[in-house]
């Protein structure tokens, strides 16, 4: 009957709990790490069999050290993979408007808004990145300034169902999370950041709208903006314990 390993970690587990350490991670430098090559190399020349003291407590010891060092540790190492980058020219015209892209061209000239969130028009989903599998802690960052006014920006990450072709408007949308920026100064960029620890199914949509929120209510203000979707990825069973 093979092994049952969930029996045996529990254990070893209990070993490391055990020092009680809350040490901050061990600082690394490249030259503490080494390459695949080098590590199979000193396994073939210290860990021989059938040879008077080929292996040694000492060889076994300074092996598990590097090897420690030279690989990712889930723990240490948070395994971001970035969704998506976007940058576009938004041409707002007043306060209430969410801008997502373009019903025409995509998202480069961002043009196209709704002024309501439940009407976000479905046939556009191709302005949404589609999560190419479960992501976790989906979060955002970027930077943004207004060309000729001043005034609060709100931008908003969302998710939603993939468009199925039989409605009009995406479904299920679910608010990931939001930042506003306070454009003091004309052509002058801000950062903003959305960090979150939402969960986004694989498939699903997520879409970044941005409402110029502090419109002054006449004539047109262009916006500029750059931003990156990142995320975390691992087993579904995984937890930060």
């Amino acid at each position: 009957m093979p092994q049952d390993y969930n029996d045996s970690s529990a254990s070893y587990k209990q070993k490391f709990l055990a020092q009680g350490r809350t040490n901050d991670s061990a600082a690394l430098t490249g030259n503490e790490q080494q390459d695949r090559d080098n590590l199979l190399y000193f396994i073939e020349n210290n860990f021989q069999t059938n040879v008077k003291g080929g292996i040694t407590a000492e060889n076994l010891r300074a092996f598990l050290h590097i090897l420690v060092k030279s690989v990712r540790t889930q723990k240490d190492d948070k395994s971001f993979v970035i969704v998506g980058n976007r940058g576009s020219r938004i041409a707002t015209g007043a306060a209430g408007r969410y801008y997502y892209g373009s019903s025409t061209s995509g998202y480069t000239v961002m043009s196209s808004y709704t002024t309501n969130l439940a009407n976000l028009p479905s046939m556009n989903s191709f302005n949404a990145f589609r999560a190419p599998f479960e992501l976790y802690g989906v979060s955002c960052r970027g930077t943004i300034h207004n060309t000729s006014a001043t005034g609060d920006v709100t931008i908003k990450m969302y998710y939603s169902d993939q468009d199925d072709g039989t409605s009009t408007y995406v479904q299920n949308l679910t608010l990931i999370g939001s930042d506003v920026v306070d454009c003091a100064i004309i052509d002058t960029g801000y950062d903003f950041d959305i960090a979150t620890t939402v969960k986004v199914p694989e498939g699903k949509l997520i879409w970044l709208l941005i409402e110029n929120t502090g419109h002054s209510g006449s004539g047109g203000e262009t916006l500029l903006f750059q931003a990156s979707i990142y995320a975390t990825r691992h087993s579904n069973n995984w937890t930060s314990s």
